[in-house]
């Protein structure tokens, strides 16, 4: 009888920690969202304390590619763009454009004349991993 009873306290036990660790939301992994989780506000802190640059080269049209992100807390944000041709002529542009998260990993930047949209961010020291337009890219932050 005493085996029984061992076993029955045994198996409410492993219940009671199954359904308690469950419903825990601190165990999350990932960027939280929304105004009551902590990993929305460490995801915005890391977005608007670093400027996000990146850079490639075009060989179709012999064009070099610069560009810069920059977030504000107060949902705003800069996209400067700098384009060099293969003869060292230089353009430049600068959009103003508001943001906000529209998921646990994703940004909506209104242009006022277009959106652009960064899926899938993942931060990973100083880099920031996501799709930008649909596009894979990695911005390297300082």
């Amino acid at each position: 009888m005493k085996t029984i009873i061992r076993k029955f306290q045994y198996i409410v036990a492993v219940l009671i920690a199954t359904f308690t660790l469950s419903s825990c939301d601190g165990f999350e992994v990932g960027i939280g969202w929304g105004p009551d989780c902590d990993g929305y506000y460490e995801a915005t802190d890391i977005l608007c304390s670093r400027t996000w640059s990146d850079s490639w080269y075009n060989d179709y049209e012999g064009l070099r590619y610069y560009q810069e992100l920059r977030f504000y807390y107060d949902n705003t944000g800069t996209d400067y763009l700098e384009v060099t041709d293969r003869y060292g002529n230089r353009r430049t542009s600068v959009l103003n454009f508001y943001w906000d998260w529209t998921g646990y990993d994703r940004i909506c930047m209104d242009y006022g004349d277009g959106r652009s949209y960064l899926d899938h961010i993942s931060f990973n020291g100083w880099s920031m991993d996501c799709k930008f337009d649909g596009e894979w890219v990695t911005f390297d932050g300082r």
